[in-house]
C-alpha cells in the first residue's frame, strides 16, 4: 500500500515500512518500547491531520458508546493518560 512518501507491506507476520528515502524498517524487529513510540508518533500524526474522507466505521461509534456507558456507570477502571502511558512503558520494559 502506498501512503504519500512511504509504503507499508504486511505478509501476515511482518510489517515493513518503506520510507521515501528508501529506508526499510522491519517493525517486528524493533523492541516493544520502540514500537510503542512509533505507534504513538503515528497516532499523534493522525490526530494532527484530519484527512478528508477518513470517516470512521459505524462500529467505532458503538464501541465508544459502550465504553462511555461503562465509565459513566463506574464499572470501567480509568487512569489519567500520563499514568497509563507510564504503566504501558513499564510493561514493555518488562518491569
Amino acid at each position: 500500500m502506498q501512503y504519500g512518501g512511504f509504503s507499508v507491506r504486511c505478509d501476515g507476520q511482518n510489517v515493513i515500512w518503506r520510507i521515501a528515502m528508501q529506508a526499510v524498517i522491519d517493525v517486528n524487529a524493533l523492541p516493544i518500547a520502540e514500537r510503542l513510540r512509533l505507534m504513538e508518533s503515528l497516532w499523534e500524526s493522525l490526530c494532527a491531520s484530519q484527512p478528508e474522507g477518513a470517516a470512521l466505521p459505524a462500529w467505532h461509534d458503538e464501541v465508544l458508546a459502550q465504553r462511555i456507558a461503562r465509565i459513566d456507570s463506574g464499572s470501567e477502571p480509568v487512569s489519567p493518560w500520563p499514568q497509563a502511558k507510564e504503566r504501558i512503558r513499564a510493561q514493555a520494559r518488562g518491569s
